[in-house]
């Protein structure tokens, strides 16, 4: 059983995003709002209403997408940026990455993105790779 680290959240992958006067929680069929330390509403249909009644109007807001291959496919297609461009996917991927090493090897991490390496002695460099068949390598 996954036990998430938000009470009451769905059973699942969810994330918590932590802001100066509240947070949210979210997975694909559930979302939490809370104000301080109440609970504005935990009803997927009513998180549009909280969003525009609590988010300032020059708030950032994520896209919206509910089918990433269609988009990709289109992508190609009209020669468009999909709506996650190759950083954002190489940057996901490698948080993927990391939390599985973290899992694997049982020890905690510290990742300098600028470098792409790990950082202080944390990390081990051969889990940044594979040993190649001859002929072939990288540089």
């Amino acid at each position: 059983m996954v036990r998430s680290p938000v009470a009451n959240a769905a059973p699942g992958n969810n994330i918590t995003f932590h802001g100066s006067q509240g947070k949210i929680n979210v997975n694909r069929s559930k979302f939490k709002m809370w104000l301080g330390d109440q609970l504005m509403t935990d009803d997927v249909k009513e998180s549009r209403l909280m969003l525009q009644d609590h988010l300032p109007a020059n708030a950032i807001r994520l896209y919206n997408s509910s089918n990433h291959l269609k988009d990709w496919i289109n992508s190609i297609h009209t020669r468009q940026p999909p709506i996650c461009d190759v950083e954002i996917g190489h940057r996901t991927a490698t948080i993927c990455h990391l939390v599985n090493l973290t899992y694997w090897h049982n020890q905690a991490l510290l990742w300098d993105p600028e470098k792409e390496r790990f950082a202080g002695s944390s990390g081990d460099p051969r889990w940044m790779g594979q040993e190649y068949r001859k002929p072939w390598s990288l540089p």
